[in-house]
């Protein structure tokens, strides 16, 4: 897989195969998993783009929250897992460590 986790869907007799291209994509998915309301930093390109592409591919959900209790009424954006992302965190979970084999040249 050349350092890259693929997720394979089965869609009629085609396969798709969805790759995702960085740590930070990863990184996004696991925040959005042990924080139930995770909120991006707008000013860093990178994760607005990665966080994009994980809502276009169902990986999470967009929210948005206001609370008018406050004395300056605020919103704001979070971003929660789909059940889709949910699956794809207990994959990455259950991903075993690598092992190291060694073989004989020979044959």
């Amino acid at each position: 897989m050349n350092g890259k986790l693929s997720l394979m869907t089965l869609i009629g007799t085609n396969m798709i195969t969805r790759t995702i291209h960085s740590p930070l994509t990863i990184e996004c998915v696991l925040k959005a998993h042990y924080q139930p309301e995770f909120i991006i930093n707008t000013d860093y390109e990178a994760q607005v783009d990665a966080v994009n592409k994980l809502i276009q591919n169902g990986i999470l959900d967009r929210h948005n929250k206001y609370d008018l209790s406050a004395k300056k009424p605020y919103d704001y954006t979070h971003y929660t897992l789909t059940e889709k992302g949910k699956v794809f965190v207990e994959m990455i979970l259950n991903t075993p460590y690598p092992i190291q084999s060694w073989t004989d040249p020979r044959n």
